[in-house]
């Protein structure tokens, strides 16, 4: 695996050496922010025997990110090896022609006017939510729990029509034991294998549940998924289970950190919070449906969330073949690394970056650089739920502000934690108080 260089032999871009390393794998936020402050938009390492290009350029970004698939892969990459083990072999894990048949199989169940059909059953389960809230034995709620269960209701009632009351606990467990295992692999923990069978076991006993328990005749994502993986020349029962393991634990977990985050910036931004209520409260109060197109300023809130905490916080690729890079020839082998925590925070593509601002995304603003946002990925794999997880933040924010104020119960200050999503460390414990 030969070396980054630039044309003619000229030294490649800037590498971090290996002193500064140290924190790379325990505080990965730090270790990208410090070093691409430090040599800029196209830097080298290596790592654990990676050697790894960093992009902090939209242009670059977007180039890395909508190829053709091919020339820069995620098979081989520490991203896919992470997922896998959590995942198998899904839509957000397979590649090539496996990849693009799931793609088109479920295509349909994430068009705009699907979505727009499973806005009242989110609106239904959101009310449901609130109602649990007023109800609730302490002021004091974990909001990243309250929401991650709200998630997996609208999954499971919107894409499978299966109610996941009853295994939300187990399903939440099971996820919050994968995630750390994956993401803080220690190889002197005897235990962690184990946890994580453990947990991969419940899982997919929950995804056989689904498949078990439907009802006969129903159109929707599952069925679709049903009829692609019967061609499965493997394991048309595990096919199906990956798959369907993908869109609960991709349809739920980001979304629900996306809420996650924005109750803590409204909490230290009230301005912006009153001005939520009041459009939400208009929307409500008129009367008919309502859909996430009546809440453009949610959705400004929603964006700039977004912005500051993505919960798909790094995307890598590993180059099949060489490629040119900003002028770097990146050899095969070489990780692709793209941060949009990075990429949303970049001072010369974003005026005051670390202030939270919704009225950025305003529609009279002028139009950003395309691949200085990114909070969906980009390109052909580009998530093909980014409409429904719209949708839901948006209603889902307005309708929660519209009737309660929350604060946070302890420290304001939340430190994110990288793990495989962008997530509050500790959780997000707040006092939640009905408003009048």
């Amino acid at each position: 695996m030969g070396a980054v260089t630039r044309p003619e032999g000229e030294a490649g871009p800037p590498e971090v050496p290996f002193i500064e390393l140290f924190d790379a794998r325990s505080a990965p936020l730090a270790f990208l922010s410090r070093t691409s402050a430090r040599y800029g938009d196209l830097y080298r390492y290596a790592l654990d025997g990676w050697p790894a290009v960093v992009i902090n350029d939209p242009a670059l970004a977007r180039k890395a990110l909508q190829g053709d698939g091919e020339t820069l892969a995620k098979e081989g990459t520490p991203d896919l090896m992470m997922l896998r083990p959590m995942l198998g072999r899904g839509l957000m894990t397979n590649e090539g022609e496996a990849w693009r048949l799931s793609r088109a199989a479920a295509q349909p169940a994430f068009a705009a006017t699907a979505v727009e059909g499973y806005a009242p059953g989110m609106l239904q389960r959101i009310d449901a939510m609130l109602a649990r809230w007023r109800t609730a034995a302490a002021p004091v709620l974990d909001l990243e729990q309250e929401f991650s269960r709200l998630t997996l209701e609208v999954v499971g009632d919107s894409l499978f029509s299966t109610d996941f009351d009853p295994t939300h606990a187990d399903l939440g467990r099971s996820v919050e034991v994968m995630n750390r295992c994956v993401a803080h692999f220690d190889p002197a923990d005897r235990e962690q294998p184990a946890r994580f069978a453990r947990a991969h076991g419940e899982l997919h006993g929950l995804m056989q549940s689904i498949i078990d328990t439907r009802k006969p005749g129903t159109d929707d994502l599952l069925s679709a998924l049903e009829a692609r993986c019967a061609a499965d020349p493997l394991d048309p029962a595990r096919a199906l289970r990956d798959e369907i393991v993908t869109f609960v634990m991709a349809g739920h977990e980001t979304t629900a950190k996306a809420l996650t985050w924005s109750m803590h910036l409204l909490a230290q931004h009230p301005q912006v919070e009153a001005r939520l209520r009041a459009e939400a409260r208009a929307a409500f109060a008129a009367g008919g449906a309502v859909s996430a197109a009546d809440l453009p300023y949610a959705w400004q809130v929603i964006q700039e969330v977004m912005r500051l905490y993505p919960p798909v916080w790094l995307m890598s690729r590993r180059a099949t073949r060489p490629i040119t890079l900003g002028g770097a020839i990146v050899p095969e082998g070489v990780l692709v690394i793209v941060s949009p925590y990075l990429l949303h925070r970049h001072p010369d593509h974003w005026r005051e970056p670390e202030r939270f601002d919704p009225d950025r995304f305003a529609p009279d603003r002028a139009p950003r650089e395309a691949g200085a946002y990114m909070p969906f990925g980009a390109g052909h794999r580009v998530c093909i739920g980014r409409l429904f997880a719209a949708a839901e933040t948006t209603l889902a924010l307005a309708r929660t502000v519209a009737a309660f104020s929350c604060r946070h119960a302890g420290d304001p200050r939340v430190e994110p934690e990288a793990l495989v999503t962008l997530r509050p460390r500790g959780g997000l414990p707040m006092t939640v108080t009905p408003v009048p």
